[in-house]
């Protein structure tokens, strides 16, 4: 494929065999997804071509809640995120270097982070 072509994030229902959502927002890849504990949301995090962008999917109903770059240092890479298992609007992304926690405000459609 062509470079700059949008990466496609498709949720299945998987009992019913039925494509719920098919989006496109992150550029070349989609690094790696979580879903929360409740399974109501999902975030996806793009690659260092996309800037390392994170997307907060609200599953219900097949939009984003917020966007945000999971890195402000230049050349830094995010590799990977992972919600909490028992809190819904917490989640952790590992870095070249770091990891930061982070927390979804869902009424505010924003992300808060703390870097260790």
């Amino acid at each position: 494929m062509p470079a700059g072509f949008q990466a496609a994030l498709i949720v299945w229902d998987f009992d019913q065999r039925d494509m719920l959502f098919r989006v496109r927002y992150h550029k070349e890849n989609i690094q790696t997804l979580t879903f929360s504990c409740d399974e109501l949301y999902l975030i996806s995090l793009g690659g260092i071509k996309d800037g390392n962008q994170m997307v907060c999917w609200n599953m219900q109903e097949g939009r984003s809640e917020c966007t945000q770059a999971a890195t402000d240092k230049n050349g830094e890479e995010c590799i990977d995120c992972a919600f909490y298992h028992k809190q819904g609007n917490k989640f952790i992304t590992g870095h070249n270097g770091a990891i930061k926690f982070w927390t979804v405000d869902y009424k505010s459609h924003k992300f808060q982070s703390f870097e260790v």
